[in-house]
């Protein structure tokens, strides 16, 4: 019989344009590759589901919140909470728990104790780390300090970090490992592009933009090259939903 993995995710099960959800189910898809069976939560057509290893639902609760901005906040709550229950009481038994970390604070502090008492083993995925060097407004400042607080035993309940990262020292105390961002090369046409005879490169960046997603540093990076070598004109093109906030 092959053992489980709980994936626990807040990425959208009913939209696969989103990167996040690409991400998550090509990382779904090698964990099943080495022989494991697949659970996963997501948010769903109004609210968090639980799928199985067939991508079908088991368990599901509407959002308590279902519009604005109050449904971001509310609904990573009800996600950590529904899914730390699911865990508790469901009659499958996990070896494992994979969880895609957010930030730290009395809700997803909860959700790894639960995970421990029940003795399943916990890989937290720390992605964009360090994390808070982003979103540093007043509100983000705020939930860091919470993190702050409740960072500081996680080490307790944590078995192993993978991170999406150059830092090299190991995350919150725990053993951690480097791991690449999620890409499924295979539903992906590889090109072999040239374009010496061109004075122009042209980038296209087609994402829902956040600061953590690295334009800045692409400018930046830019900016760099520019110093060393004027040969070919840069052109980054970003297509996508468009605020005076991004």
């Amino acid at each position: 019989m092959k053992e489980r993995i709980f994936f626990y995710s807040n990425h959208r099960e009913d939209d696969f344009s989103i990167g996040i959800t690409k991400k998550v189910h090509a990382q779904i898809d090698e964990i099943k590759k080495v022989g494991f069976e697949v659970f996963f939560s997501a948010y769903y057509k109004g609210g968090i589901g639980v799928f199985d290893n067939n991508n079908e639902i088991v368990k599901f609760t509407p959002y308590l919140v279902r519009k604005g901005k109050l449904n971001h906040f509310i609904r990573r709550i009800q996600n950590l909470i529904f899914v730390g229950k699911y865990i508790e009481n469901t009659d499958y038994e996990f070896k494992y728990v994979y969880m895609r970390f957010h930030y730290w604070d009395f809700f997803s502090k909860r959700l790894i104790k639960k995970i421990k008492n029940k003795k399943i083993e916990l890989v937290v995925e720390a992605h964009s780390y360090p994390y808070k060097k982003y979103n540093a407004n007043i509100l983000m400042r705020f939930f860091y300090q919470i993190d702050s607080v409740y960072s500081r035993n996680v080490h307790k309940y944590i078995d192993l970090v993978t991170a999406i990262t150059d830092v090299k020292e190991d995350i919150w105390g725990c053993k951690t490992i480097r791991i690449e961002n999620g890409v499924n090369l295979l539903d992906n046409e590889l090109r072999n592009s040239r374009c010496t005879e061109h004075d122009e490169l042209r980038l296209v960046c087609v994402a829902n933009e956040t600061i953590s997603h690295g334009i800045d540093r692409l400018l930046y990076g830019l900016k760099n090259y520019y110093k060393v070598n004027q040969d070919k004109e840069v052109l980054v093109w970003m297509i996508g939903e468009y605020s005076k906030k991004n």
